[in-house]
């Protein structure tokens, strides 16, 4: 199977993708929201929190969002965009 990674499309910024997918937006949030419950409770641990913030953003961004729309959010480079960010705003 061939599958077009955009390897050669320049990436979208998260903002880009926000706009495309407003859903984003509100996984940020969540991420945000867990990161200052982890502030303030010491047993709410990150790395249990993730899978299912990605679960999240698998079905927004990426090869297993469900509907066609803009084929950027179908690309790899978008989702390395959009999980990257999660993931530095949950664990910097």
């Amino acid at each position: 199977m061939n599958r077009n990674t955009n390897a050669n499309a320049a990436s979208p910024t998260w903002e880009q993708l926000t706009t495309l997918e407003p859903r984003l937006a509100d996984v940020l949030q969540d991420v945000l929201a867990t990161r200052r419950l982890r502030g303030r409770k010491k047993k709410v641990r990150l790395e249990d929190e993730w899978p299912e913030f990605k679960d999240r953003l698998s079905r927004l961004i990426g090869f297993e969002r469900s509907d066609n729309g803009e084929p950027i959010l179908k690309s790899v480079v978008a989702y390395n965009v959009a999980h990257s960010t999660l993931f530095d705003a949950l664990y910097k």
